[in-house]
């Protein structure tokens, strides 16, 4: 809704955009998102790729993606975090540059101390931005062999998702030709989104750790708390709580659950996900433009 985009463009106490907010609560993870349908039809494919003109290693991972969703996804993705980062230190946008560490979780140049997570599915792009380690991860909600894939998880997330599942299994209806009940519809609802709230979860911390793949998933478990509230607990093989971790999960629509997952202690995980108006990505491109072609026309007097 125009609402929520407004909302997100101005920030408020829950981290927001702006950088008057961001720099008042050092201390406060910032959420955000951005509808990357909505900025196509906003802004055009080519001015969001424009706007990160002067970035030629960002211009060069776009050109090896071939599907333009696929390119706007990451377009998005890098100037909502450009606009995040900007927002937390207080400067330009179009000055924030990225780097690449050895296990490839980005970083702001310059700014040791600020971390930052980027992650899309679907038609959302969401990013997460910290004092300290955080990550964040985003799923479409879609058909899934749910027991198949959770064969990477840890025996208590096993267990919680075969414990929901329909007493035959979706995959092995399938094959026997006979299409599920509506019972069965809506225990298959339940257990995916389940599988998609732990996997959420798990991306999200492993994402936080920045060390990719070395992670097994199996090595740990997130389950989602009974308080209502999104707080998920996570666990090591031993089922004592991870310590120094905590995760929440959200939601930005009814197909695309969220969550996040952060250092413990005085950092306050934001209460929503906050929408930035895709307008103001392209601004990005627009404001740098602008001053490129001052500079020229300064230069010819």
């Amino acid at each position: 809704m125009r609402g929520d985009e407004d909302e997100g463009a101005r920030g408020d106490a829950d981290g927001g955009a702006t950088g008057r907010d961001a720099r008042q609560s050092p201390r406060r993870i910032a959420l955000c998102a951005v509808d990357v349908d909505a900025a196509v039809a906003a802004c055009g494919l080519d001015a969001l790729v424009a706007a990160l003109a002067d970035d030629p290693d960002r211009r060069a991972r776009l050109a090896r993606i071939r599907h333009p969703d696929g390119r706007a996804r990451s377009a998005v993705g890098a100037l909502l975090a450009r606009r995040m980062a900007a927002a937390r230190l207080g400067g330009d946008p179009a000055a924030v540059r990225f780097g690449s560490a050895p296990h490839g979780r980005p970083y702001v140049l310059g700014a040791p101390g600020l971390w930052h997570s980027v992650a899309h599915s679907g038609r959302w792009v969401v990013c997460a931005v910290a004092d300290g380690p955080v990550g964040v991860d985003v799923e479409l909600l879609r058909p899934v062999d749910v027991l198949r894939l959770a064969r990477r998880f840890s025996p208590a997330e096993r267990a919680a998702l075969t414990a929901l599942a329909p007493p035959a299994a979706p995959a092995v209806r399938a094959r026997a030709g006979a299409a599920p009940d509506e019972p069965d519809r809506r225990a298959e609802e339940v257990l995916r989104r389940a599988f998609f709230a732990i996997w959420t979860a798990k991306e999200s911390y492993v994402k936080a750790l920045g060390l990719g793949l070395r992670v097994p998933l199996a090595s740990f478990t997130a389950a989602l708390g009974g308080a209502g509230d999104g707080t998920v607990a996570l666990s090591g093989p031993d089922g004592r709580p991870l310590s120094g971790w905590s995760a929440r999960a959200y939601a930005l629509d009814a197909s695309h659950p969220v969550a996040l997952c952060a250092r413990a202690g005085r950092r306050r995980f934001p209460t929503r996900i906050l929408r930035v108006a895709p307008a103001l990505l392209h601004a990005i491109g627009s404001a740098r433009d602008g001053r490129s072609r001052g500079a020229a026309r300064g230069g010819r007097r």
